[in-house]
């Protein structure tokens, strides 16, 4: 009796948004990517306006792996952007049977307090009805940046061992300049090497 040819499984990616950006935010990439792959946008937990709790680190990539689980999906490549590039290395560090490449964006690296405490701020100032016409809740936006301000995820990026781009930029560098943000993502994540 002959056996079936086992099939490989499909491409996966997974993109993590930057705090403020909804999974819409990441249109120009998901049509960029090819047709035969899998693609997510997931929200982050506690940034969605329906969920219940607050955003925490390790809550989100508990949530990300469970969300892996059900989509059946053994290995992916995951693309996060500032906070979604945070939530990427941690994913990367503590379950790296998971993540097959990773792309790491915008600023990355824990913000400073004076950073958060200035963009906790310029939040306070921005009227609720702005960020409610772009579904957002400023409340968990708040409790996002407070969590921030608590976050140590120094030794998350040590402990990487899946092959890296580092793509410096600014926070929403996948929407100003989509195609070239593209190009070097989906270079990256094609090369077989």
């Amino acid at each position: 009796m002959s056996e079936e040819p086992q099939q490989a499984d499909p491409t996966c990616l997974v993109f993590l948004p930057a705090l403020g950006q909804l999974p819409t935010d990441w249109q120009d990439q998901v049509v960029a990517v090819p047709t035969d792959w899998r693609c997510w946008v997931p929200w982050l937990r506690g940034l969605k306006p329906t969920d219940r709790g607050t955003f925490d680190l390790d809550a989100a990539v508990g949530d990300l792996v469970s969300f892996l689980e059900t989509h059946g999906v053994r290995r992916t490549h995951v693309v996060g952007l500032s906070l979604g590039a945070l939530v990427a290395a941690r994913l990367a560090a503590q379950h790296p049977e998971l993540v097959d490449r990773l792309v790491l964006a915008g600023q990355y690296d824990a913000p400073s307090r004076s950073a958060v405490r200035a963009q906790r701020r310029a939040l306070k100032l921005t009227p609720r009805r702005v960020l409610a016409g772009r579904h957002l809740d400023k409340d968990r936006l708040l409790a996002a940046l407070a969590e921030l301000e608590r976050l140590d995820p120094a030794g998350d990026r040590e402990r990487v061992h899946a092959p890296t781009l580092d793509l410096p930029g600014p926070e929403r560098m996948n929407q100003q300049d989509p195609q070239a943000f593209n190009q070097a993502v989906l270079d990256f994540l094609r090369d077989p090497g």
